[in-house]
């Protein structure tokens, strides 16, 4: 009998705290909007952002119907360190860094990201496998 009232009070303690407050309408469920929404792909979903641990892109690459439409003509990064590039496509393809033979698949539509360091000297092209030139990315 003792643990029926102990567990009576438990859940009658926790009911009339639920439904104490000061007052204000209770907190929204889902985070309020800026009036801003993320950019959707080619699906028409949202592409997620970058989780907090992610360093942000050194560059970003837009390419519709094989031309680069967003993204700068070249990158400048410092020898030792990171680079981060994202590319999205309307098609099936591939990025590829020369000279560091760096690589990743691209998805239509859904945003591909090749991090690595930057070890070494000089100027190299960041293309697609169409032979779609993206940028020179310059490291010195």
């Amino acid at each position: 009998m003792t643990r029926r009232v102990t567990l009576a009070a438990v859940v009658a303690a926790l009911a009339v705290a639920a439904g104490c407050g000061d007052g204000a309408s209770p907190a929204p469920t889902t985070p309020p909007t800026t009036g801003s929404t993320p950019a959707a792909s080619a699906s028409g979903s949202p592409s997620p952002p970058p989780s907090p641990s992610e360093p942000a892109p050194n560059a970003r690459f837009q390419v519709e119907r094989g031309k680069v439409v967003a993204g700068p003509r070249r990158v400048d990064v410092p020898l030792g360190g990171q680079v981060v590039i994202e590319a999205v496509t309307d098609r099936t393809d591939e990025l590829h860094v020369h000279g560091y033979d760096k690589e990743i698949e691209l998805e239509p539509g859904r945003p591909g990201r090749l991090t690595f360091k930057a070890d070494i000297a000089g100027v190299f092209e960041v293309e697609l496998h169409s032979g779609v030139k993206l940028c020179d990315l310059r490291v010195r």
